[in-house]
């Protein structure tokens, strides 16, 4: 599924470069802002999702290379990347004459900067699954999708909760649900009905975004919706050997988490560079930025290991 995984990451870009681009709310035009607001309960669901249905494979390693590979390949990205990123904004507010904000460091520390917030949660969830290997993954994604029935908790932010469910039904696909799952990808009747997901996602939040009301991406009500299209688009690309992994998606889905942590920082200082260019213009050479410096990173990476040990803890 390198493909998929590269398509959420596609989406994601495209959707920073409008948060780039057009700072503030309500100013891209109206095209741009539909389509990331049509899709934004479905960029991030999709990519925690893919995340789980690779946990099963990686418990049955072990806990020691189970944890070990974790702490290898997310934590130590995220402490690098936030270190990082912290460099790049004091060096954007000095470059564009603000006051610089020398507590930042403090802050990432309570809370993840910017796109971070994601391998964050991440590990969480990593750390959870193997937590509650004996339990059925199904169980757990199912409860955490209903969290917004307890008041309380969803007072506090859903996002947490949704982005686990989402993440437990990956792993219930890999593994006890496993069955189902292969089933469902062999059905006639999911090409017929998944469409109705993403045409049910795409006319609720734009019709809430255009009536102006927030849209709430972790929002209960949508989630039957983005679990519909996330099967359906599933089978789609597994049908389709054109997007396998040759394809642009694919390569971009194998190196996601270069894609990923490295696109905000590129957008930040790029942002300096076109903050005379028009707006739209800005937008579309953030997101040629953002792949092809990704595209950079990517290959050089695989050549000289210091590139890597960006992305990845160094092995003792």
């Amino acid at each position: 599924m390198d493909s998929l995984r590269g398509l959420a990451i596609l989406l994601v870009i495209i959707f920073h470069a409008d948060v780039h681009a057009y700072p503030g709310d309500l100013n891209a035009p109206l095209p741009i802002a539909l389509l990331n607001v049509s899709l934004e309960p479905l960029r991030m669901p999709l990519l925690v999702f893919l995340s789980g249905t690779l946990v099963p494979r990686s418990l049955a390693k072990g806990k020691k290379a189970y944890l070990g590979g974790k702490m290898r390949g997310v934590l130590y990205p995220y402490l690098v990347w936030t270190v990082i990123l912290v460099a790049v904004t004091w060096l954007v507010q000095s470059l564009d004459g603000r006051s610089i904000q020398w507590d930042l460091v403090a802050r990432a520390i309570v809370n993840p900067l910017g796109h971070m917030w994601f391998l964050a949660y991440l590990l969480v969830f990593y750390v959870i699954a193997w937590a509650t290997r004996r339990v059925n993954p199904a169980l757990i994604g199912a409860a955490s999708l209903s969290v917004p029935l307890i008041p309380a908790i969803a007072a506090i932010g859903y996002r947490p909760f949704a982005m686990l469910g989402f993440f437990m039904l990956g792993v219930a696909t890999a593994s006890t649900l496993k069955e189902t799952f292969e089933a469902l990808m062999n059905s006639r009747l999911l090409g017929f009905v998944g469409p109705l997901g993403l045409a049910g996602i795409m006319l609720i939040s734009s019709s809430l975004w255009l009536a102006g009301t927030p849209v709430n991406p972790s929002d209960v009500r949508l989630a039957p919706f983005t679990l519909l299209f996330i099967l359906w688009i599933m089978k789609l690309f597994k049908n389709m050997p054109s997007l396998g992994t040759s394809s642009l998606l694919g390569s971009i889905g194998r190196q996601s988490l270069v894609y990923y942590v490295t696109h905000w920082p590129v957008m930040m200082l790029v942002g300096i560079a076109l903050s005379t260019f028009p707006a739209i213009l800005a937008f579309v050479l953030m997101i040629a930025a953002a792949l092809a410096i990704g595209l950079l990173i990517a290959t050089a990476k695989q050549r000289w290991s210091a590139v890597g040990a960006l992305y990845a803890a160094p092995r003792r």
